[in-house]
């Protein structure tokens, strides 16, 4: 194998790695925004997935576990270490994910904090990489009272009013 084919090959698995990457990333928004079409478009419609030990297959099973977070105020999900390693047309990943989910009731708000670890695999199908197989693993979790949508922190606030010439507020 020549330079320029080893270098081209090394460029193909960094474009592929990123673009798995973004699929998880793409996952957490869809989540937090709860767009299920754009949820749907990154699963193979007969996924297989592991939630917390329970089997399911069909992307329409992530879905209908997915809707379960509408009770929720608010959620968002942040993924960080994502591992990648792509074979080919083959990718599977290791990522790990704080998710936040905030609920309000008459008692007050809470913000339940998760550690997530999401083992996937991704195939390559024309172009555009999807979940074929992924373990949805929670890892730890702890309830804290919350704010629900507190709005700018007041040091923002007067931060902007100066910067808009309207002066900080009293």
């Amino acid at each position: 194998m020549d330079d320029r084919a080893a270098l081209e090959g090394a460029l193909r698995e960094l474009v592929s790695a990123a673009a798995v990457r973004d699929v998880l990333l793409t996952y957490a928004a869809a989540v937090d925004d709860r767009d299920y079409d754009r949820l749907r478009g990154c699963f193979d419609p007969a996924v297989e997935a592991e939630h917390g030990g329970v089997r399911t297959v069909g992307v329409d099973a992530i879905v209908a576990i997915v809707r379960g977070l509408d009770s929720f105020a608010t959620t968002t999900h942040i993924v960080q270490s994502a591992q990648v390693r792509v074979e080919g047309r083959v990718a599977r990943s290791v990522a790990l994910c704080t998710a936040c989910l905030v609920s309000s009731t008459g008692a007050g708000t809470t913000a339940t904090v998760r550690g997530i670890r999401y083992d996937d695999v991704l195939e390559d199908r024309d172009g555009r990489w999807v979940i074929v197989r992924r373990r949805h693993r929670p890892l730890w979790q702890y309830d804290v009272p919350a704010i629900a949508s507190p709005g700018l922190p007041q040091p923002l606030l007067d931060s902007l009013a100066a910067y808009r010439g309207a002066g900080p507020r009293e």
